[in-house]
């Protein structure tokens, strides 16, 4: 739910914290060995380039972000290293439209009827 609001809010710096901690509490949990020297390198050559990074699903590849004067960078480092760079544009919903999701799967209202984004009266 953090990482839903910090988008709906356009809080990109919300976002690259939740990033990473969601990345460390990984680390915790299954530690270096299970996570793999590779995988760990994709998340270090973020971090060193100023980015920050995590696994979208169980490793072998990473999402990330960086400040836009860091792409090539980045880009450049991944590339370097064999790996296969694919730079994406998320889909932000407007941030009424994304809290309106958010309030309903929170429990909070019902859904939208349509044309309505502002019927969160429940």
């Amino acid at each position: 739910r953090d990482a839903r609001r910090a988008i709906a809010l356009g809080d990109a710096a919300e976002c690259r914290r939740l990033m990473g901690r969601n990345f460390e509490l990984r680390r915790e949990l299954f530690g270096d060995a299970v996570l793999g020297a590779t995988n760990l390198r994709l998340i270090e050559i973020a971090a060193a380039h100023g980015g920050i990074a995590k696994f979208p699903g169980s490793g072998g590849a990473v999402v990330g972000t960086c400040d836009p004067a860091d792409l090539a960078a980045v880009r450049n480092a991944y590339e370097k290293e064999g790996f296969v760079f694919v730079k994406i544009q998320p889909y932000f919903p407007s941030a009424e439209t994304a809290m309106a999701e958010l309030a309903v799967s929170s429990g909070f209202a019902r859904p939208p009827s349509s044309g309505d984004l502002h019927g969160l009266d429940g």
